[in-house]
């Protein structure tokens, strides 16, 4: 996104008496299947990152399973 000039990030929270759910949706180019394969089998990966390692996936999976969470990426 950060070439993008009409760049979009847009976070919605819904939440009830039993779940809570955030959608992270942006209007970037995508990622490779490959990617999204390994976001939900738990692998690791850095694409093109000098720094870092993205949003700090292992931190995300281990609160969701601490909380019964569930993981859904999809990318077009």
């Amino acid at each position: 996104l950060k070439e993008k000039k009409d760049a979009k990030v847009t976070v919605r929270l819904a939440a009830t008496n039993y779940a809570v759910t955030v959608t992270i949706e942006d209007n970037g180019q995508g990622m490779p299947e490959e990617n999204v394969q390994k976001m939900h089998q738990r692998r690791y990966f850095t694409e093109g990152k000098e720094n870092g390692h993205g949003i700090g996936l292992r931190q995300v999976w281990d609160m969701l399973q601490e909380n019964r969470g569930r993981l859904a990426v999809q990318s077009t």
